[in-house]
């Protein structure tokens, strides 16, 4: 649990988690400010926001910037899971469409380019499955990290 938007950020520079819940009144930046940014900055991780106004004009500007859902303090704890779950599973069935607005990864003699999905050796285009670029994609990410194979499965097709 994090208390506040500036220590959210720090771990989102550190961690990738599957979804956000942003509760609207945080301490300092509040969690409309906080979304806005998140989704100013390009990222699209699922947020649910969570609030104890009954104000229906923060329920839709959260909405618009980006929230998956929207759920009113207080709130039943099995209710919240099932708005997680749903956002999830909304989140695994919708394909992406847009491109990666992504530069190109290079490295030693080969450059990954994300928009493209393709891997050049010099100028030279290389073949790759689906599978061997969401892979390069993952090493690109967590640099200098170990991956299990259990985490490796996770980051290609989900929990």
């Amino acid at each position: 649990m994090l208390h506040d938007a500036d220590t959210l950020e720090r771990r989102l520079e550190r961690e990738r988690p599957d979804l956000i819940v942003l509760d609207l009144m945080m301490p300092g930046v509040d969690g409309l400010t906080a979304l806005r940014k998140l989704r100013a900055s390009g990222d699209n991780i699922p947020v649910i926001m969570l609030t104890a106004r009954a104000d229906d004009v923060d329920r839709i500007v959260g909405l618009e910037l980006g929230a998956g859902d929207y759920l009113g303090k207080p709130f039943n704890p099995r209710k919240l899971l099932a708005r997680v779950q749903a956002v999830l599973r909304r989140r695994r069935t919708i394909p992406s469409v847009a491109p990666e607005q992504r530069e190109p990864f290079s490295f030693g003699r080969f450059r990954l380019d994300f928009q493209s999905r393709t891997l050049h050796q010099d100028e030279t285009p290389l073949t790759l499955s689906g599978s061997e670029f969401a892979l390069l994609k993952i090493f690109v990410n967590h640099p200098m990290r170990t991956l299990t194979r259990e985490r490796l499965l996770e980051l290609l097709y989900g929990p």
